[in-house]
């Protein structure tokens, strides 16, 4: 990999379930072979197809804006009972 840079930290504040802080990242000249994961399967996916992924509604929120070339995200995202996005907060 040629370099990593961090991109910000994201607050996951959902009922049902504890606080969760990840990081982000965002890596250049990806190279190697992917290793096996218990998270599911590791690949490397084209930047164009991303937003195709099942993702998660805060996930849309924050990976949209890495990939617009933002690298200072830092949010809290807060979802109901549901598994519904219904806040976005700027931290």
């Amino acid at each position: 990999m040629e370099s990593v840079e961090k991109c910000g930290e994201i607050i996951f504040d959902a009922a049902n379930w504890p606080l969760e802080l990840m990081h982000l990242y965002r890596a250049y000249g990806p190279t190697g072979e992917q290793i096996d994961c218990n998270e599911g399967e590791l690949r490397w996916i084209p930047i164009s197809e991303v937003m195709t992924l099942p993702l998660w509604e805060g996930d849309k929120v924050f990976l949209a804006r890495m990939i617009e070339g933002e690298c200072d995200i830092r949010l809290r995202l807060v979802y109901d009972g549901e598994d519904r996005l219904v806040k976005v907060e700027e931290v």
